[in-house]
């Protein structure tokens, strides 16, 4: 079975995700504290095992909490899911932002591609 790890910033969010989410009943607690939903997902008769957690919004704290998970888990794929404050022109409420690289932007350096990892890492947005 597949398997996604969505890690997920804004408290407000975390419910509409389980709510898409079935199965969601196990829950798993990482020695770090970490606390992790299990659930499923499907669509056009493909299942997911979804892994879902509540993290910090803060750069260091995702890295850390995004290498537990994949550590952790093994996933496919890593989502990680909030509110995209920063965004502006172009971008409406509502609106889904994904990108194919990781720009920090503190230090305006862009990061290597998540292409090069054995896991695809995706950041998507909530604005």
């Amino acid at each position: 079975m597949l398997c996604a790890v969505i890690l997920i910033s804004d408290p407000d969010d975390y419910p509409i995700i389980c709510n898409h989410l079935t199965e969601l009943n196990d829950q798993e607690t990482h020695p770090q504290g970490t606390v992790y939903e299990v659930g499923k997902f499907s669509e056009n008769g493909q299942v997911w095992k979804i892994v879902i957690a509540e993290v910090k919004a803060s750069n260091s704290d995702a890295a850390v909490e995004t290498e537990r998970a994949i550590a952790s888990w093994e996933p496919n794929v890593v989502l990680s899911v909030g509110t995209a404050i920063g965004l502006k022109d172009g971008v409406n409420a509502g609106d889904v932002v994904a990108e194919s690289s990781c720009i920090t932007t503190s230090l305006a350096k862009k990061l290597s591609p998540a292409s090069k990892h054995d896991q695809t890492l995706v950041e998507l947005a909530i604005v």
